[in-house]
């Protein structure tokens, strides 16, 4: 179980398995980004932070399709708070 300085998170395409971020230090969803580029190295290396989405959903297993995207802009703990703590990221289709 995560605690209150971590978030679940998976990539989405390709997919990967759960893992967990750390949010210490973390005011804003653009910040969670580039946390959770640097912590999967190689695999998101190729892409801008700016073209990765987050969206969340509030448990492990509600559907995929009903997770809300995360604004880079906005801050994280409220991000969180309303729209869970189980996030995916998406990378572009294309480099």
């Amino acid at each position: 179980m995560a605690t209150a300085s971590e978030a679940w998170f998976k990539i989405i395409n390709p997919e990967s398995k759960w893992d967990l971020v750390t949010l210490e230090g973390i005011k804003y969803v653009a910040q969670l980004k580039e946390a959770i580029k640097k912590q999967q190295g190689a695999e998101l290396s190729a892409y801008p932070t700016n073209r990765l989405t987050i969206k969340a959903k509030k448990e492990k297993d509600d559907d995929d399709n009903e997770a809300k995207e995360l604004d880079e802009t906005e801050q994280l703990a409220s991000a969180l708070k309303e729209h869970g703590t189980w996030l995916l990221v998406y990378v572009p289709s294309g480099k």
